[in-house]
């Protein structure tokens, strides 16, 4: 049993996602993907090397006010600050949690 209970946990770090904060942050290319099922959000600076470019935003409910969000940014030319999840295991996946116009 504790040696199930070890795998388990060590499945589970190696899942974990790290959480960032990342401000000052210019917009780029926003559109929907997937049949309208993600949001992407390009972002410059890109300092941790996040999936083209950008991050990809996947609540269901909270697509259209992020696209809103996003858009007012890039058309008023005004800096962003975003939440997302970094993926440990690949950490090239970027998903969004929220964003701001500062």
């Amino acid at each position: 049993m504790k040696k199930l209970l070890f795998i388990l946990g060590m499945a589970m770090l190696s899942t974990e996602a790290l959480a960032i904060t990342q401000t000052n942050v210019t917009v780029g290319l926003v559109g929907m993907e997937g049949n309208g099922t993600q949001v992407y959000v390009g972002i410059d600076p890109n300092p941790n090397g996040c999936t083209s470019g950008g991050i990809y935003f996947t609540v269901a409910a909270e697509l259209n006010q992020v696209l809103s969000v996003a858009l007012a940014a890039k058309m008023a030319n005004k800096l962003a600050r975003i939440d997302y999840f970094q993926s440990a295991g690949n950490g090239t996946l970027c998903k969004g949690g929220s964003i701001y116009v500062q």
